[in-house]
């Protein structure tokens, strides 16, 4: 008689999550990323910080000096360039945390912040307002507004195209992780002003745990307001573990969407396809997970999405997708 394979268990997920979050951080040792270059402009607060950006030219290095800032709250205006971008960092990696009413605005064309630590923030740390910038290896921790479950950790704005949002870890998030914004919030009608063109992949979502009977998804890609909005926006390679805050893991609200290759673990939930049509999903896996895949609107095509141990399949609209069920 074959035996059964073995399934990982969720202690033996948690620590290979922890091991590769050691890995990577020696990783940018080894690569010279140590981020205390002599060449790099230091700043010691938020104005300086700003100033130095808006002054700096593509390729600089700005460094803001280790601590704790509360209530940090900048517009980073850069001018760099996709392939040379401002990067702001701090002088060791995790050496900064962040905490109470931060905001840091991301304006302009090419600023890469990356290597921060945002302790119990509160409402929108991180906004996108600018173009081909960039949020990387970020750690959000109990962040999130005290009276509403919708409003976004982190926002991307109206226009903000073909921006980045990649390696941050999101844990007991009290609101929504990752946002993009359709215009429903901000009030505008015009179909186009919705940003087009942002990937978010290799980011952790980690116990979260629902306070209210709505919002808290880990990624919300529109409000649903415009469901005929071609986002084009890339969510992969992320990890969904225990990201319990809403019966949506992610809702995707606008069409041309690609998901692939995402994990969602002992979640109360589902990879909910909201609204929007010609969406493309690929290698998606759903483990012991109360629900699998929700999917609504029509065109959309799949590959190769699996549900192990999940204990509920839903499609509620005609969709013409193939889900397999271990």
């Amino acid at each position: 008689m074959e035996a059964s394979p073995m399934r990982p268990s969720h202690t033996d997920i948690r620590q290979t999550y922890a091991c590769l979050r050691e890995a990577f951080t020696l990783l940018l040792f080894i690569c010279g990323v140590s981020w205390a270059a002599a060449a790099a402009r230091v700043a010691d607060s938020p104005q300086a910080l700003a100033s130095l950006v808006a002054a700096a030219k593509p390729g600089d290095e700005i460094v803001l000096e280790d601590g704790v800032y509360f209530d940090f709250r900048a517009e980073l205006k850069g001018g760099g360039e996709a392939a040379r971008p401002i990067v702001v960092h701090p002088r060791t990696v995790d050496g900064v945390t962040f905490k109470g009413r931060t905001h840091i605005a991301l304006a302009g064309v090419g600023v890469v912040v990356q290597g921060f630590r945002f302790n119990n923030c509160l409402d929108t740390s991180v906004h996108f307002g600018g173009t081909q910038s960039r949020l990387s290896a970020c750690t959000f921790e109990s962040c999130g507004s005290l009276v509403s479950t919708f409003s976004h950790i982190v926002r991307v704005g109206l226009g903000a195209n073909d921006n980045r949002i990649d390696h941050c870890t999101f844990a007991r998030s009290r609101s929504l992780s990752i946002g993009v914004d359709d215009g429903w919030y901000g009030g505008h009608k015009e179909l186009g002003v919705m940003a087009t063109g942002t990937r978010i992949d290799h980011n952790t979502f980690r116990d979260i745990h629902r306070l209210w009977f709505n919002g808290q998804e880990a990624i919300q890609l529109g409000q649903g307001q415009k469901p005929e909005a071609r986002a084009r926006a890339v969510i992969e390679h992320n990890l969904f573990d225990d990201a319990s805050g809403d019966t949506e893991i992610f809702s995707l609200k606008t069409g041309n969407n690609t998901i692939r290759y995402n994990v969602a673990n002992n979640c109360r939930g589902s990879l909910y396809f909201r609204c929007g049509d010609a969406n493309h999903m690929e290698g998606n896996v759903v483990v012991a997970c109360d629900r699998g895949f929700t999917v609504m609107g029509t065109g959309h095509t799949e590959s190769a999405g699996y549900c192990l141990a999940a204990s509920a399949l839903r499609g509620d609209q005609p969709h013409g997708w193939t889900t397999k069920k271990a």
